[in-house]
């Protein structure tokens, strides 16, 4: 059984740690919208424990997106009842994509020499976490336009790799809890310890910066960085299922 406080400050947390464009508060949820980049900042999602949807709220959530060009979408996560999943999916919504909140107390790790990190994002940050995402969160003014809301403390790393930029990633620090992500490691410099070191001089800047916790949200198929987060102190703590309209 999730521990619903601890996913409860998760998902308040990331309204602010990965800020959309807009945010409208209906009840116990936040819709959000950023211009399709990235499916969390683009959703509904519940930010109070025992938050239900009734089929008004429903009809509201479709017309908001649509209104806006974007598919209507739904994050179902332990906050709200058990059935909203089955009651999605009898009502024409389709599960996406599962993931999986981890969270790990603050820990002994160490920066890296390799490891560069920023208080702001840069051009050539930006550039390098677009250029290996997927289709929709491939736009760098459209990642630009979400780093821009942040006004919580922020760190944007890059780990050097054969004397060039071969990875990239951030944290925000939220009242003692801090988010890690947006990892990206070039194709060609996997498995020689990159990406551990990325991550893990990411979790030193944000225990520095008053993180007691850290938490992550990774795709469920993602086994070896969920396999990296294990090793580095993470457990999973929830699920969620992003499910479409």
């Amino acid at each position: 059984m999730s521990d619903l406080a601890t996913v409860q400050a998760c998902e308040e947390r990331l309204v602010n740690v990965w800020p959309a464009l807009q945010t409208i508060v209906m009840g116990d949820w936040v819709l959000r919208f950023a211009q399709g980049y990235s499916g969390r900042a683009n959703s509904a999602s519940a930010i109070r424990i025992g938050a239900d949807l009734c089929e008004a709220d429903l009809d509201h959530v479709m017309r908001l997106y649509r209104a806006e060009g974007l598919a209507p979408a739904i994050r179902v996560t332990p906050l709200s009842p058990p059935d909203l999943g089955a009651r999605l999916l009898a009502t024409g919504w389709r599960p996406v994509v599962t993931s999986i909140g981890m969270v790990a107390p603050a820990g002994m790790w160490r920066a890296h020499p390799a490891v560069s990190i920023q208080s702001q994002a840069g051009t050539a940050w930006v550039q390098g976490v677009s250029r290996w995402q997927e289709a929709r969160k491939s736009n760098p003014d459209h990642l630009s336009a979400i780093l821009k809301q942040l006004r919580l403390p922020s760190a944007f790393a890059t780990v050097a790799g054969e004397g060039q930029e071969a990875g990239y990633g951030m944290s925000v620090v939220d009242r003692g809890m801090a988010e890690i992500g947006s990892i990206m490691l070039a194709p060609d410099q996997r498995g020689r310890g990159l990406g551990r070191a990325l991550v893990e001089a990411l979790l030193c800047w944000a225990v520095q910066h008053g993180a007691g916790r850290v938490f992550l949200q990774v795709e469920e198929n993602n086994v070896v960085a969920i396999g990296l987060y294990r090793s580095l102190g993470f457990q999973e703590v929830y699920r969620y299922t992003e499910y479409r309209l």
